[in-house]
């Protein structure tokens, strides 16, 4: 039996994962996500600022000293959109990579799409073929494939954070800056349009941080409590539709004070239901289902050959 312990540092949140394996079956003891929004007015200057360094040092530091809390012979890393396109994204995880004694690699948008893959494919069994999306805070990885075989995969420089610096506006948004929003996500996304003609799906499998909080959402909504985040948690459409409109006419404040969606996320939840509500319009959605497992989960189980 041996203890792992995998970083994964993306454009919003440094999450850690420990996982202990025991005749190759991997289970999960402890997870943490830690803000940093290390993508914080990155993008338009392909430069990761200062404060958000210092955040992002200050969190692997927690994150390590917790790993070695239990005993993990291993801590595995990897850095996604913010760091890969930021020009001095290498250089920093170089400075943690020596500050910590860690080997933190930066993956391609490719790799991320393919991970994701595999840490949805661990936890769920689905028929025919489906749309996996991940909506992170610098890329969208969207995935179509069935529980055997990948059809098409490509990462989208569409994350809620990137879109939020692109398009930023006084919340409640403007019908007119939804617009915007919304005719910029489909242009980018014409090549998705084609694939759908030779791999129609309508069934979307979502992942990660916007899914997260909308499953939520909706059982604080139905139950008055949280969803077992062990679990894949299946939203209907209209209940989205009607989560995605309530949301849509919130003030950031009121956004904070949502049942289910972390504050921190707060700022980000509308350029992620919006792109949601666009992927619905394009595949003809009937049913989204929320994976428990992404990224970290699928690092784990390629490594593990899983």
């Amino acid at each position: 039996m041996k203890r792992l312990a995998v970083l994964d540092l993306g454009s919003n949140t440094f999450n850690l994962l420990v996982i202990e394996v025991e005749k190759n079956q991997p289970k999960i003891i402890y997870e943490s996500k830690t803000p940093v929004k290390i993508g914080e007015n990155s993008f338009s200057t392909k430069i990761l600022q200062p404060k958000p360094i210092e955040r992002g040092k200050s969190a692997i530091f927690s994150h390590v000293l917790k790993a070695k809390e239990f005993n993990v012979s291993q801590i595995f890393g990897i850095a996604t959109s913010a760091i890969r396109s930021a020009s001095n994204g290498e250089s920093f995880i170089s400075d943690l990579n020596d500050e910590f004694n860690l080997n933190i690699e930066i993956i391609s948008g490719n790799q991320e799409a393919e991970l994701i893959y595999y840490g949805v494919k661990s936890s769920l069994n689905w028929d025919g073929k489906a749309m996996l999306i991940d909506i992170g805070g610098g890329s969208n990885e969207i995935s179509i494939a069935s529980q055997n075989q990948s059809y098409f995969s490509k990462s989208y420089d569409l994350g809620v954070s990137r879109i939020k610096q692109k398009f930023d506006g006084e919340l409640p948004l403007s019908t007119r800056r939804i617009k915007e929003i919304k005719d910029f996500y489909l242009s980018e996304l014409e090549d998705l349009k084609a694939v759908l003609v030779k791999h129609p799906t309508n069934l979307i499998i979502g992942s990660a941080g916007t899914f997260d909080s909308l499953s939520q959402i909706d059982s604080f909504l139905k139950d008055g409590k949280p969803t077992n985040k062990e679990v894949s948690y299946e939203l209907n459409i209209e209940d989205f539709i009607k989560i995605h409109n309530s949301l849509s006419k919130l003030n950031l404040n009121d956004l904070k004070k949502v049942n289910g969606l972390p504050p921190f996320r707060a700022e980000f939840i509308v350029y992620g239901t919006l792109f949601i509500e666009v992927i619905i319009e394009l595949t003809q959605a009937i049913r989204i289902i929320q994976s428990p497992n992404s990224l970290k989960e699928g690092y784990i189980a390629k490594l593990l050959n899983l």
